[in-house]
C-alpha cells in the first residue's frame, strides 16, 4: 500500500526560483504511481486551474496530519510550514525537510533578535526530530552530513516535469543581434545579483552584443536599488527588468536566452538552473544551487565579481552554435537522471522506508 503523504511549502505560486516548479512534477508522479497526497500552503495561495495540481491544496493546517503516514517539508521559511512540521514531530510522524538553505544561519536576515531567537528555537525542536533530510546540493549535504550524521542525510536533488520544457528549437525564438544572459530569482542580494552585474559591467564595453535579462519577484526595494545603480552606471539599455514573469513568460525568456546566470550566495533553491537544463540552456552557478548530478556539465564558479567574470568571459565569446551544444549536453544530462520518472522512484523509496 502506498503511502499517504502531506507537503508541506511556503508557496505554490510558480515564481521565478521557486520550488514549486519542480515540485508540481513530484506530485504529478506521485499522483500516477497511487499516491494519496495532499499539500498544505503557508502563504494561503488557492491553486487556479492551470496550474495543474492534481492533490487537494489546504490553507489551513487544522486536522492537515489526520491519517498522514509521512511529512515533507519543502523548506522551512514560513510560520505555517514550521507550525505544521512541530505538530508532526509532536505526533510521531515521519518528518522528510528539504531545506534549501532554510535551517542554516543567513547574513542576509533582517529580522529583530527576537525573532531569530524564535525561529531557531522552533527550528531546533524540528530538526531534532526529523527523520531525514532530503539535499539537493553538494553544500548543503556537506554541511548537514557532519551537522547531523551521514545516516539522515539522502542526496535527493528535485527533478522537473516534461510538461513544463521548451519545446522545439529553443534558439528559433530569437531572432534579435543581441544575445542574452537570463537571472531567473528573486530580486534580493541574496541571489548574486551584485557580483553579477559588477562582472558585467567588466565584460560589457568587450562584449557589445550581450545584455542581461533579470526575470523575478521583487523583494522588498531591491529591485528599486538595483535599477537605479543600473543607471548610474550607464547600463539601463543593456540590462532589462521582467517582473514576476508566469509560466509563459519564463518558457519564453529560456527560448530566446543564451546563457542562465544563479549566482547565489547562499543555499538556495536550484529551481531555475533545473528549468534552464530541462530547456537545453546552458548554465553558469555557484555551487550553492547546483543539482546533485548535473555538476559536471555546469560551469561552476563562487559568487564573487573575479570568478564570475573569468567564468564568463570565454562563454560570452562562444558561438551560439557552440553555446547550444552546451546547452544540449546539459539537457541530456538532465534527462537521464532528474526526469521525474527516472528521479521518482528514489522518493518513493524514501518515503516508504519511513512509513
Amino acid at each position: 500500500m502506498a503511502a499517504r503523504l502531506l507537503h508541506l511549502i511556503e508557496s505554490i505560486r510558480m515564481d521565478a526560483g521557486s520550488p514549486a516548479i519542480s515540485l508540481v512534477g513530484l506530485v504529478r508522479w506521485l499522483n500516477s504511481q497511487g499516491f494519496e497526497q495532499g499539500l498544505l500552503v503557508g502563504d494561503g495561495t488557492a491553486p487556479t486551474p492551470s496550474d495543474g495540481w492534481p492533490v487537494e491544496v489546504k490553507t489551513n493546517a487544522a486536522h492537515g496530519l489526520q491519517g498522514v503516514d509521512v511529512v515533507h517539508a519543502h523548506g522551512l521559511n514560513s510560520p505555517v510550514v514550521r507550525s505544521a512540521a512541530r505538530e508532526a514531530v509532536r505526533a510521531g510522524i515521519p518528518l522528510v525537510i528539504s531545506p534549501m538553505g532554510s535551517v542554516t544561519p543567513s547574513a542576509f536576515e533582517r529580522s529583530g533578535w527576537f525573532a531569530r531567537l524564535r525561529r531557531y528555537v522552533e527550528n531546533r525542536k524540528i530538526l531534532a526530530g526529523c527523520a531525514r533530510f532530503a539535499v539537493g546540493t553538494q553544500v548543503e549535504y556537506d554541511a548537514l552530513a557532519q551537522r547531523f550524521g551521514v545516516q539522515r542525510v539522502a542526496q535527493l536533488p528535485y527533478g522537473f516535469d516534461s510538461g513544463y520544457t521548451c519545446d522545439g528549437d529553443r534558439l528559433s525564438g530569437n531572432t534579435s543581434a543581441t544575445r542574452q544572459i537570463l537571472v531567473l530569482a528573486p530580486i534580493h542580494p541574496i541571489e548574486g545579483y551584485v557580483p553579477l552585474l559588477k562582472a558585467f559591467a567588466e565584460l560589457a564595453p568587450i562584449y557589445s552584443d550581450w545584455s542581461i535579462v533579470i526575470a523575478g519577484n521583487a523583494v522588498g526595494q531591491w529591485r528599486k536599488v538595483l535599477e537605479s545603480a543600473v543607471r548610474r552606471k550607464g547600463g539601463a539599455e543593456r540590462v532589462r527588468f521582467v517582473a514576476a514573469p508566469e509560466l509563459r513568460t519564463r518558457l519564453g525568456l529560456l527560448a530566446t536566452s543564451q546563457l542562465l546566470v544563479a549566482a547565489a550566495l547562499t543555499v538556495r533553491s536550484s529551481a531555475s538552473v533545473i528549468e534552464a537544463a530541462a530547456c537545453g540552456l546552458p548554465v553558469v552557478c555557484s555551487p550553492q544551487v547546483a543539482p546533485l548530478g548535473l555538476e559536471s556539465s555546469l560551469m561552476i564558479c563562487n559568487p564573487t565579481r573575479a570568478n564570475l567574470r573569468d567564468t564568463l568571459k570565454p562563454l560570452l565569446s562562444e558561438s551560439p552554435g557552440a553555446l547550444a551544444r552546451r546547452g544540449e549536453a546539459l539537457c541530456d544530462t538532465a534527462m537521464a537522471l532528474l526526469d521525474w520518472p527516472v528521479l521518482g522512484p528514489r522518493y518513493v523509496e524514501l518515503y516508504r522506508s519511513l512509513k
